[in-house]
């Protein structure tokens, strides 16, 4: 795969039949989300797993580390989401009345908080994973003459500081140039000899 035809497959808007609505907001359900993490990483090249778990008076809440294996830089990223479920109680109970919780209250939410955890994560890789659903403005990069330039300046870079000025000068909110990015310093990083504690040249 090409780097410029991966970084097309995160910057796809989400299938309209997919897209769905709770509570007037729109979400992608996670199934969705699970089959294009299958179809663009792989089936064996992403896991998670859910972290710091606490119980905010009637609501747990956790963390979730999606990670990936990047198909052009080679490495494993990870990108973390956050989320909060309430634990269902009898109605008019006070929130911070345990005996009130329903019999099988976390038995039904904890599988939700951990799908809402994990569609948080996978927001953060792309559009396509149903970063800009909820936006009033979204951050789609427009295919212009500025794209090529960006990617110029990337492909040039051989230095780790050259690489840091670059960075300041270019839209890394855009998937493709976030991956030549990823790609590029992963390169230098390999090519830049490394000097062994303790001697001098």
């Amino acid at each position: 795969m090409e780097l410029k035809e991966f970084g097309q497959l995160l910057s796809q808007q989400p299938s309209e039949q997919e897209v769905q609505t709770r509570n007037g907001l729109k979400y992608l359900p996670i199934s969705f989300i699970e089959n294009k993490l299958d179809e663009i990483f792989g089936f064996a090249c992403w896991s998670y797993e859910m972290r710091d778990v606490t119980i905010v008076a009637n609501e747990v809440c956790a963390i979730v580390d999606l990670k990936v294996f990047h198909p052009i830089a080679k490495t494993w990223i990870t990108r973390s989401g956050a989320a909060g479920v309430q634990i269902l109680q009898d109605a008019g109970a006070s929130v911070t009345d345990i005996s009130a919780k329903k019999k099988n209250a976390l038995e039904m939410g904890f599988p939700h908080l951990k799908s809402d955890a994990l569609k948080n994560a996978a927001k953060s890789l792309g559009v396509v994973f149903g970063r800009d659903l909820t936006r009033k403005h979204s951050d789609v990069f427009s295919e212009s003459d500025s794209l090529p330039d960006a990617i110029k300046l990337l492909s040039e870079v051989s230095s780790l500081a050259d690489f840091e000025i670059v960075k300041q000068e270019i839209n890394l909110k855009n998937p493709v140039l976030k991956s030549i990015a990823i790609a590029k310093h992963s390169e230098i990083l390999k090519n830049t000899p490394q000097i062994e504690e303790g001697k001098n040249d």
